[in-house]
């Protein structure tokens, strides 16, 4: 399991979470059927195939549409395709730097980009962190490992 996610997280406001994630879920217009739709290719002929065939540049790809896709929907509820600039430039500044997918985390402030190895993600990381500490912003980057196996269920007598 060489999937690596680089997550970048910048000092800034978070995102919406909580009651506030909650009530701007409740102000959004309903998804239109066309995204239902885009989704459900993204997820059926992309993104499941490229899990199934370990092919993790197509499964980046599919994973950075279906964030567009979701940020363009959620634009007017957080300002924009991401929800602060910080965001929209580490995003950027992953898939600049070779990470094969990336996105906003939920509503931000996190953010973060598939790698494939370890050394890659560490390099990916450790420029990352140089990026969200330059021209005034600050911030921290790490690796973290997907969860590959579902949820455990232990029943106690």
């Amino acid at each position: 399991e060489d999937w690596l996610f680089v997550i970048g997280l910048p000092d800034t406001a978070q995102g919406s979470s909580g009651k506030r994630e909650v009530d701007a879920f409740k102000n959004l217009e309903p998804p239109p059927t066309v995204l239902a739709g885009d989704v459900a290719r993204i997820l059926l002929m992309q993104m499941i195939p490229a899990l199934l065939e370990e092919d993790a540049e197509a499964f980046g790809a599919a994973m950075t549409g279906l964030d567009l896709k979701f940020g363009e929907h959620w634009r007017e509820v957080q300002g924009g395709l991401f929800s602060s600039p910080v965001i929209e430039e580490g995003v950027e500044f992953l898939l600049e730097t070779g990470a094969l997918g990336a996105g906003q985390s939920s509503w931000g402030p996190a953010f973060y980009g598939l790698v494939q190895g370890e050394g890659r993600a560490e390099d990916v990381r450790s420029q990352l962190e140089g990026f969200l500490n330059e021209g005034g912003k600050s911030g921290t980057a790490f690796v973290a490992h997907a969860q590959n196996e579902g949820a455990e269920v232990t029943v106690t007598e």
